[in-house]
């Protein structure tokens, strides 16, 4: 059976799940929402309480609570089980939890005959995004992290801030690990088209005293100062993850930050990491490789091998030390 138009599952229906829900139906994005979780009484909870705004809305969309059979004529599935994040929770504290929700739903997932595209929001994201992507099946444009893209979004309010820029004027991007080995290709940031270095270049009393390296470690500690003073994180997250989604209903061919599966970009393989893509109705229809300086590019090659050992280390049993 061919897939239903703008049907949409949410599985993992807690914060995350739940604030991506009310996004996805206030801006109309769907017109079926399915709530998936293993605590039933809470989907079918919040599956109430979000058609509750469905008289305000100004387009109709059906949300219910179901089961994995609902998700075989799905448009897109979201992956958001598991616990909440910690403060200073590394890839080795995150990955049991994430993987076991993992195991829960993957075979039921595929026994459904889903054919969309998938998306991946748990943590460690880039290394549950490429376990899901082996143990499903599907073509790996169609199994999408949205890996640094949260990261990228608050670089961009950092440094709008910094210069008193409107946000929509500042183009730039985080790399590699949603985590702490993250990296900004400096180089290519750009405000208003021209590039950020000739401008620190040119305007030494402005543009020239932003200190990259504090502004760097300002977008790294931002999940845990976030964490720190409220106990989670869905509002940015879920943004980023329904703005992905828009650009694979409406099939727009957009630019977005997606942790993807890397086959010879930046030299690397076989490695999911958060990269610039052209996200459309098929998922990922293009990972582009940007220009990194050779410093860049060892950052770069150095969060992807931190990923591959751990992963290894994790799921193919090699033993070794990781970074």
């Amino acid at each position: 059976m061919g897939l239903k138009a703008r049907k949409i599952v949410i599985i993992g229906a807690g914060h995350v799940g739940s604030q991506c829900a009310q996004l996805l139906a206030v801006q109309g994005l769907c017109s079926e929402m399915v709530l998936l979780d293993t605590d039933r009484p809470k989907a079918y909870a919040h599956a109430q309480d979000l058609s509750d705004m469905e008289p305000l809305l100004p387009h109709r969309v059906h949300i219910y609570a179901g089961g994995y059979e609902d998700c075989r004529d799905a448009e897109v599935a979201v992956f958001c089980a598991g616990r909440e994040p910690r403060v200073m929770e590394k890839r080795a504290d995150a990955i049991e939890p994430a993987i076991r929700a993992a195991d829960t739903m993957v075979q039921s997932l595929m026994k459904s005959g889903f054919e969309g595209i998938l998306f991946s929001v748990s943590d460690p994201c880039d290394i549950v995004t490429r376990y899901l992507y082996e143990r499903t099946g599907l073509p790996a444009e169609r199994v999408i992290g949205t890996g640094t893209a949260v990261d990228t979004l608050r670089l961009r309010r950092i440094l709008s801030s910094k210069l008193s820029l409107d946000a929509h004027s500042v183009h730039a991007y985080v790399l590699g690990e949603h985590g702490e080995s993250q990296m900004i290709p400096w180089s290519a940031v750009s405000l208003g088209g021209h590039r950020l270095f000739e401008l620190m270049r040119t305007h030494p009393d402005t543009y020239g005293r932003l200190d990259l390296t504090k502004i760097a470690s300002e977008v790294r500690l931002s999940a845990r100062n976030i964490i720190e003073g409220k106990g989670d994180i869905l509002f940015g997250i879920s943004a980023a993850l329904v703005d992905m989604i828009k650009a694979v209903i409406y099939d727009e061919h957009r630019i977005l930050t997606a942790s993807t599966l890397l086959r010879g970009q930046y030299g690397q393989q076989d490695i999911f990491a958060g990269i610039p893509v052209v996200l459309g109705r098929d998922g990922v229809i293009e990972a582009i490789e940007m220009p990194l300086t050779n410093g860049e590019h060892a950052e770069f090659v150095a969060s992807c091998e931190g990923m591959r050992c751990f992963f290894e280390q994790q799921f193919r049993h090699k033993g070794g030390v990781c970074a």
